[in-house]
């Protein structure tokens, strides 16, 4: 199965999913039957438009034999499709492991 990488970035609003939207559909219906990944790296906020627009890409996907994995969503995109639910339908790659850092004792403590 082929895998497609699309870079998306700024705000994934109205005015991105309109620029993006043929183009997007456009990969997904070159892509059937493989997998498309939206690089979201750099997107910094999304809204009920760029939601609406990731669940016609995955249902495109899907019904083409594919799908649609999210890579690099910061914490707060993860989090509005997190609490939309879109977490459990999308796939969404793992965020990097934090890294485990020790806490600072209390004064006095050593």
């Amino acid at each position: 199965m082929s895998t497609q990488v699309i870079h998306l970035a700024g705000e994934f609003d109205a005015v991105l999913a309109a620029a993006r939207r043929a183009e997007l559909m456009d990969v997904c219906d070159r892509s059937a039957g493989s997998v498309v990944v939206l690089d979201l790296t750099e997107v910094t906020f999304i809204d009920s438009t760029g939601l609406g627009l990731l669940i016609g890409l995955a249902r495109r996907m899907r019904d083409g034999g594919g799908g649609v994995r999210l890579r690099g969503c910061r914490r707060s995109v993860r989090r509005v499709l997190t609490l939309s639910g879109l977490d459990a339908v999308l796939m969404l790659d793992e965020p990097p492991a934090a890294v485990a850092l020790p806490l600072p004792l209390a004064s006095g403590q050593q």
